[in-house]
């Protein structure tokens, strides 16, 4: 495999990774900006997987596992474009 795609995916899987541990609050907002029933039912669930107003890496796994494949794809995407771990 190219050394040019093997660094690509490590780099999204990477951003991926630290993006569980370390999104911003407002991302649903952003990322389902055009659907607001959408927007509010999904910031409904994953504040309810919160303990003590934190969201754990685990907890935003199990959102992430809960979203349907076309809102999946709409996630990684919106990292993808707007999320940097700065790594």
């Amino acid at each position: 495999m190219d050394i040019l795609l093997k660094d690509c995916e490590f780099n999204a899987t990477l951003n991926f990774a630290y993006f569980t541990a370390n999104f911003p609050y407002n991302f649903i907002q952003d990322c389902w900006k055009d659907n607001k029933i959408l927007m509010d039912h999904l910031t409904e669930k994953l504040n309810s997987y919160s303990k003590d107003d934190c969201i754990s890496v685990g907890s935003f796994m199990h959102f992430f596992f809960e979203l349907d494949r076309g809102n999946q794809f709409q996630l990684i995407r919106w990292i993808k474009n707007n999320y940097n771990s700065g790594i």
